[in-house]
């Protein structure tokens, strides 16, 4: 049943079926990186750290993914990594999806108004909600992020941005990070400005 899920969970991600035969990836003697999607899912206490959302990854792919950052005065550059086996084109992978949960990362500094940045990074409604299941939505902390950040992640969690744009840095929010969200129980649209009037944040900034 679990695995049928998965299998269903990663044909959707992926746009199209995947092969329910024997895996051959216990036959490889070497691996890979491959960057995978990921979504900025809010800031911790101070904007010390960001929190980050991998993305699905495959059945013959090595995981959990590795989420690394790295630091410039104006920019935090992010990336999200698994193995997969060399030759992978050839191989039978398993219907299964990898699923995982969100990652919070240390910063040398704190966020500051930096831009978020990298490959494979999305921006879409519900790509910021833990895809493990038992997860509970909460409104996530954008304080300290670049106000057009703070929205891709409240868009991220289904949340309607207001206030703030652009590069001002976002100083407080309404409703505080950790108020219960109640989500609607339709499916996400497909682009931020189509989410419904509620429920919505307001962003302050300076």
């Amino acid at each position: 049943m679990i695995a049928a899920l998965l299998a269903a969970v990663f044909a959707a991600g992926t746009g199209g079926p995947v092969d329910d035969r024997a895996p051959l990836a216990g036959a490889a003697t070497s691996w890979r990186e491959r960057q995978i999607e990921w979504t900025l899912a809010g800031a911790g206490k101070g904007a010390r750290s960001i929190v980050v959302q991998p993305g699905i990854w495959g059945g013959c792919d090595q995981g959990p993914p590795k989420v690394r950052v790295t630091e410039s005065e104006t920019e935090i550059a992010v990336e999200a990594v698994v193995l997969e086996p060399e030759g992978v084109e050839s191989m039978i992978c398993p219907a299964i999806a990898g699923l995982s949960e969100p990652e919070r990362v240390r910063l040398e500094a704190p966020v500051g108004g930096r831009r978020v940045v990298g490959p494979q990074r999305i921006v879409r409604p519900g790509a910021a909600i833990p895809q493990v299941p038992g997860a509970v939505p909460a409104v996530p902390r954008v304080v300290g992020l670049a106000a057009s950040d703070a929205r891709g992640v409240l868009c991220g969690w289904r949340v309607r941005a207001r206030g703030a744009r652009g590069d001002a840095v976002v100083t407080a929010q309404r409703p505080a990070a950790g108020t219960p969200l109640e989500l609607p129980a339709t499916a996400a649209p497909e682009r931020c400005a189509e989410l419904p009037a509620k429920p919505a944040a307001r962003l302050l900034a300076r």
